[in-house]
């Protein structure tokens, strides 16, 4: 969770919908994609939002939020169990 004081914003990272990136050791066609599910709360106002490595960003409120990374990134055979997600937040001022 990310906390932005002065604003009262507060960014929580739930969890990875989905990752079909290519394996790091694999050559594929595409490149894959992957999910995350964040909450995004302004004030009292709360809200869940997707973005992914090719969705990646998303307005809220006065708020511009992106998906930046998305690590570790996959290797073929591998389990992923801890994802670790990294944001840009940027004020647009009205």
């Amino acid at each position: 969770t990310a906390v932005f004081k002065k604003d009262n914003l507060r960014i929580t990272f739930l969890n990875v919908t989905e990752d079909s990136r290519c394996p790091s050791d694999v050559v594929c066609v595409w490149q894959g994609k992957a999910s995350v599910v964040i909450d995004i709360k302004v004030n009292d106002i709360s809200e869940k939002i997707s973005l992914s490595t090719i969705e990646k960003e998303i307005i809220f409120k006065e708020y511009s939020i992106s998906l930046l990374n998305l690590y570790p990134y996959p290797v073929s055979g591998k389990v992923i169990n801890e994802y670790y997600a990294e944001f840009v937040v940027r004020y647009n001022k009205a």
